[in-house]
């Protein structure tokens, strides 16, 4: 009985060490860095950790569980490889959707030509050197870095129906993230999302803050609950006049919001809540 017993008993405490290590590893991960990983590095983390866990009494079952502690372990150890990458945000942000109509476009009249007036002012201010170009028969894009975040920003003017340019909508704000992040969608509350909540018909993030998520709508992985650091949510907060809505998705992070033009000279066209909104994300996700 002795010769069955040492065995038994060194690998059930080589055992009981792999899985304290098991333990120290997965406290070390952050869920969102975890919703980061490849998606075959994931699965096979979660397929093994049953087995990992079970295996108790004889020499099959707990060679069969130190198998898959191995075999885990080794899965963490790539990802701890890769979690530099997976946090990166690359460089550079694409181009917001193209114009649906192709040039030649619209001779810019008094009311465009005083709208890019101002927002050149306003890109000066904020990002000195950007330029800025047509996007359409009413629109502006510009690109531009602050403290070497990459932002391209985009400015939709609609006519009144009276003629001059008196409203710009469709203002939005766009920086890079990870592909693999999950999709997060913040917007303003609105009647039908205090009824689909009532109802349940919707499930919705909680951040935990209650004057953020009485007065936003949020939807998406839980694990995204991890980006909305309290800088993030201030920025959020102080554009809430703007109506914004912040789409996570596809390796973009969006921000958009509209406003009147009546007063342009006085208006911050550019707003620095906003870059501070997308700036926190990303700073979020590197913190993973």
């Amino acid at each position: 009985m002795s010769h069955y017993r040492d065995p038994l008993a060194g690998l059930a405490g080589q055992v009981a060490l792999k899985r304290s290590a098991l333990d120290d590893r997965e406290r070390a991960m952050s869920p969102l860095l975890f919703s980061l990983l490849p998606p075959a590095l994931r699965r096979t983390i979660e397929e093994l950790r049953p087995r990992a866990r079970a295996g108790e009494g004889s020499l099959e079952a707990l060679s069969a569980a130190e198998a898959a502690l191995d075999a885990i372990l080794a899965a963490y150890d790539e990802a701890t490889r890769l979690a530099p990458s997976l946090r990166a945000c690359p460089d550079e942000v694409g181009d917001p959707p193209r114009p649906k109509m192709p040039q030649p476009w619209l001779i810019e009249e008094r009311g465009l030509l005083r709208l890019r007036k101002c927002l050149a002012a306003a890109l000066a201010d904020v990002a000195p050197g950007a330029l800025l170009v047509r996007w359409g028969d009413r629109g502006y894009v510009s690109r531009f870095r602050v403290a070497s975040v990459p932002f391209v920003l985009r400015v939709l003017a609609l006519p009144s129906q009276d003629g001059p340019w008196l409203v710009w909508q469709h203002c939005d704000l766009r920086t890079s993230v990870p592909h693999a992040l999950a999709r997060l969608e913040i917007k303003r509350r609105r009647a039908h999302h205090a009824v689909g909540r009532a109802l349940r018909l919707v499930r919705e993030l909680e951040t935990g803050d209650a004057e953020l998520d009485a007065r936003f709508h949020l939807a998406g992985a839980t694990t995204n609950v991890a980006l909305l650091t309290a800088e993030l949510r201030d920025a959020i907060t102080l554009l809430e006049p703007l109506s914004p809505a912040l789409v996570v998705d596809d390796g973009v992070a969006t921000l958009a919001w509209s406003g009147p033009t009546d007063d342009l000279e006085n208006a911050e066209l550019v707003p620095r809540a906003a870059m501070r909104a997308l700036s926190a994300l990303r700073s979020a996700v590197r913190r993973a």
